[in-house]
């Protein structure tokens, strides 16, 4: 399957953004340690904590499910996948997606090694800093 992808549809229009391939296997490893914003790639391990009842635990997971379905669904048909769009500021000094977790997500699932990123310019430093572009 061939993938397009495309300028995203999450920015701010008063914020400058650069976009940029981020290694895919290095923003998991990154990613993971922000445990409720992470989406594994087993959605059961998916930290319980994270959730004030086992019935907000489910559904998380169904919203997860739902949200890489649709990428399933859709990307087949369009062929085209709109940048992960990063938030303009550093949440407890860590990177933070706006939009697009189960973009990610999906993408983990084909085995795809980056992913087009739209990243507040101011940001775009911090990501090169902690070897996050990915180099062809």
């Amino acid at each position: 399957m061939s993938i397009e992808f495309i300028e995203t549809k999450d920015s701010e229009p008063n914020i400058h953004y650069q976009t940029v391939l981020i290694d895919l296997h290095k923003w998991d490893d990154y990613w993971q340690e922000d445990r409720c914003n992470f989406v594994p790639a087993e959605l059961n391990q998916f930290p319980k904590s994270c959730c004030k009842s086992d019935a907000d635990y489910q559904t998380e997971l169904a919203m997860h499910r739902q949200k890489i379905q649709r990428w399933q669904n859709e990307v087949p048909q369009t062929g085209q996948i709109p940048a992960v769009c990063f938030e303009e500021c550093l949440f407890e000094s860590r990177l933070r997606i706006k939009q697009g977790r189960h973009r990610i997500a999906y993408l983990r699932q084909l085995n795809a090694p980056a992913f087009p990123a739209a990243i507040p310019t101011d940001l775009v430093s911090n990501f090169a800093e902690k070897g996050l572009i990915f180099r062809c």
